[in-house]
Formats: C-alpha cells, sequence, structure tokens
C-alpha cells in the first residue's frame, strides 16, 4: 500500500513539473517495458510525440495544444488486486527471520474504484501450506523463512493467507516499522480520530525495556514515532483493537497522502521518500503495475474503503499447552464474511456506493450533558452495523435536538443512519463544509435521542 502511494508522487511529479504529455510519455516508456500480469490488459499505444528533444542532451516540453486525443496512450485495464501488506518487528540484536505482527489484505479493484482492507489477527489458527500441521498465522512468513521454502517466506504467507480466505493474494508488500516511522514523518505526519485515552504503562522499547505510552482522545496529528506506538500498543484493549487501529492509521496516510494540496509539499522529498522505501520497503509488485496502481489510487473515491477485522466474532479463542492464545475460526462465518467483504455493493455505472455502513466513519458527540451518552450511542449504533471510529464532548451541552453532519457521503447514508435513530433525516442533517475532516458523518447527540438509547 505505502509504496503503490508513495510512488504516485513519482508519477505526479511528472505532470506537475513539466507537462501532461510529458506525464503520458514517462508513464508509458515504463509500462510498455514490462508485461502486465493481466491477460485482460488493453493494448498501450505510444504517444506519437512525446514532446522529448534529446538531440541536445536536454529534454525539452513541446506545446501540449498539438496532442490530439489518437496520440494519447491507452491505459491498460487492472483486473482486481490483492496485496498482503506485512508489517515486521525486526531488532537488530535479533536472529533469524522477523514476525509479522501486522498482516492486513488490500482489495483493490480499479475498475469499480474499490478498496478494501482485510485485518487477519496473528493468533488465528490456519493449516500451512505444503505442511502438515496448523500453527499461528504470523508465523508464516517465519517458517517460508527458516526452511527455504520456494519464494521464501513472503511466498509462503501469501500462500497461507490465500487458503485461508479463498482468494488469491497476487503481491505482497514487507515493511519494517522503522521504516515505516520516517516515511510518516517526511510527510508531515497523520491526523487520526482517537476514540478514548489511551494511556499503556508497559510499551515495549527496542532495548527490551517498557515505557509510558499516553494519547489523549479526540482529533490528534500524530508523528511517526506516535503513530507507530497507537497502531502498536495492545493493553488498552486487544490484538482486534490493534488491528482496527492499523488500519485507521494506514487510511490516515492514504487521507494525506492523496490531498491535493500536499503535492508541492511532498514533490521536493521525493528522492527521500523513494530512498527510505527501498531502504525499508521490500515488494514483489512490478513497477509498472505499481504506477498503474497509483493512478487509480490518486483518481480512485477512496472514501469508499471498506474495513473488516477478523475477530473473535468469526472463531472461538482458546489456550492451548503449545501454542498459547489462539483464534480458531468458524469456516462458515468466515465464508460469509469473506463473500460480503470481496463482493462491494455497486451502483449501475459500476462505481461503489458508500451504502454499507461497514464503509462510513461516524463520529459522535454528546451535546445533551450527561455521562455516557455517547458510549451509549456507539454501542447502539455498532449493535447495527455502523462503524464509530471516535466519539467525545460536543462544543456544548444544551443540544435538544440531534445533528447529523455530513462530510460528502451520499444522502441515502445520511437517511438511512437517521433511520436508525428514528431521526427525521429533513431535520436533522446539515453538511460539513470540511470535506478532508477524516470522518464521513458526525452526529452530535441532543436530548431527543435519549429515550431511544439502551
Amino acid at each position: 500500500m505505502l509504496i503503490t502511494l508513495l510512488y504516485a508522487f513519482l508519477v505526479l511529479g511528472a505532470a506537475l513539473a513539466g507537462s501532461y504529455k510529458v506525464y503520458q510519455w514517462a508513464r508509458w516508456s515504463v509500462v510498455a517495458s514490462y508485461p502486465l500480469v493481466s491477460a485482460a490488459s488493453q493494448p498501450i499505444t505510444q504517444p506519437s510525440n512525446p514532446g522529448i528533444e534529446t538531440t541536445t542532451g536536454a529534454s525539452a516540453v513541446v506545446d501540449d495544444t498539438t496532442t490530439t486525443a489518437a496520440a494519447q496512450p491507452v491505459a491498460p485495464a487492472i483486473p482486481p488486486v490483492n496485496v498482503l501488506l506485512l508489517g515486521t518487528d525486526g531488532r537488530a540484536d535479533e536472529n533469524g527471520p522477523p514476525r509479522t505482527d501486522t498482516m492486513i489484505v488490500l482489495a483493490l479493484d480499479p475498475t469499480s474504484e474499490t478498496a478494501g482492507m482485510l485485518s487477519l489477527p496473528r493468533d488465528l489458527w490456519v493449516p500451512i501450506p505444503s505442511h502438515e500441521y496448523n500453527a499461528k498465522i504470523n508465523m508464516a512468513y517465519n517458517i517460508g523463512e527458516r526452511e527455504h521454502h520456494e519464494g521464501g517466506g513472503a511466498q509462503l504467507a501469501m500462500d497461507t493467507v490465500s487458503q485461508f480466505i479463498g482468494r488469491p493474494v497476487d503481491y505482497y508488500v514487507r515493511i519494517n516499522f522503522q521504516g515505516f516511522v520516517k516515511i510518516v514523518d517526511l510527510i508531515g505526519g497523520i491526523d487520526i480520530l482517537v476514540p478514548k485515552v489511551i494511556h499503556d504503562e508497559e510499551y515495549p522499547t527496542s532495548d527490551y525495556g517498557v515505557e509510558t505510552f499516553h494519547l489523549d482522545a479526540g482529533l490528534q496529528h500524530l508523528d511517526g514515532e506516535t503513530a507507530l506506538k497507537y497502531a502498536r500498543t495492545r493493553h488498552i484493549d486487544d490484538d482486534y483493537g490493534r488491528a482496527r487501529r492499523q488500519q485507521d492509521v494506514i487510511r490516515a496516510v492514504v487521507d494525506k497522502v492523496l490531498r491535493a494540496d500536499m503535492i508541492p509539499t511532498l514533490l521536493p522529498k521525493a528522492w527521500m521518500l523513494f530512498s527510505t522505501m527501498r531502504s525499508s520497503i521490500e515488494t514483489n509488485i512490478p513497477i509498472p503495475v505499481q504506477i498503474e496502481l497509483a493512478g487509480y489510487m490518486r483518481s480512485a473515491a477512496l472514501q469508499e474503503i471498506r474495513q473488516e477485522v477478523l475477530d473473535n466474532r468469526y472463531g472461538e479463542e482458546k489456550i492451548t499447552e503449545d501454542a498459547g492464545w489462539i483464534l480458531i475460526p468458524d469456516r462458515q462465518k468466515v465464508r460469509a464474511a469473506m463473500d460480503h467483504f470481496f463482493t462491494p455493493p455497486t451502483l449501475a455505472n459500476g462505481v461503489a456506493a458508500l451504502t454499507d455502513p461497514q464503509w462510513v466513519r461516524i463520529e459522535v458527540l454528546n451535546g445533551t450533558g450527561q455521562p455516557g451518552v455517547a458510549a451509549r450511542t456507539r454501542a447502539y449504533l455498532e449493535a447495527k452495523g455502523w462503524h464509530v471510529v471516535a466519539i467525545g464532548d460536543a462544543d456544548r451541552s444544551d443540544y435538544d435536538s440531534t445533528i447529523v453532519i455530513n462530510y460528502g457521503v451520499p444522502q441515502s447514508i445520511v437517511s438511512d443512519v437517521s433511520t436508525t435513530l428514528d431521526l427525521q433525516p429533513a431535520r436533522a442533517s446539515l453538511q460539513g463544509l470540511n470535506s478532508s475532516h477524516p470522518v464521513d458523518l458526525r452526529i452530535v447527540v441532543g436530548r431527543d435521542l435519549l429515550p431511544q438509547l439502551p
């Protein structure tokens, strides 16, 4: 995910620093030199006049207005792609393969412009392909490296996940946590809505000690080190809560990188970003596919990112003598979850719609003055299938009527959530002014909602 997104900077740089024609020529030059992995790919037409003068040894841009539509390269059609994101924690003094404490399947569909994140908890108990035993899913990479599996640990991890979810895993991206810290710092940090206060007095340090990590609730701006701690701390909830926080961090990176006003800031750092990625990210995604996926990520409606964590709703937790704490999956429940996750809702024109409650990020603010109302509202909404990412107090405590503020989702979603809360959408809905706010809906709870809450 990160290498695909950040590679977009280099492609966009050609367009911004020169012209559209230079961008298309550079893109065509790289993509045409590699075969794309899908037989569904369409032929690429080279620009008849790329606008580059090479006889003098320097590049020169010609007037873009001379380019005809027929001369533009035709982008190849990219089929749906599943990428396994592996986050590794390796210390300098450790021997052997690193642990993959983060395993997320990124489902990317350029045709329908949809994306999804599926987190696989590290204690998930699964069969290991080509081995006659089960193990925790986060051991697949380690086993593949230690036993010199063909393609290494990454291939065995891909095979293990693919067998479990029942879908092909096309590529992998492995990033070490130190590289993640540098990348977040280079993009200027990220904004996260922290749903509740985090106070962890036993956060592990690199020298095998512990330290206190504290983070207040609400909208917070995090540097790389703080973002990593937010994504990794687990003493405040559990591994499933940590998985959800990791998804929120990835989404915050996406939101930050793809903001239009970030391009002038990021372009001067392009080579620093590229150098950091080379040293901290490993992937088998071919460069031309990276470019095409980067273009898709840049143009797609990225509010439409569905999120799922395979937590204990989908299996039974047990403590075993040999493996310790494990999650034994319920195959029927997992199969249903996978069918839902890999079949996003679509409109007639093939573009995904934000009609699935799990796709919508909701913030709940208590405007009643009564303690615990925001938490009760969150529990009520989540029981109905909605995704609440943050709670807190409103700007005042005398709201008589509940308000739903829309930051860019279809009006049908406002109607659906209003129906869930037994509100009248025409009276309760407002349009948010800040479309880059990292939530899709903000609900300010008024006293009229109190009788509805358990």
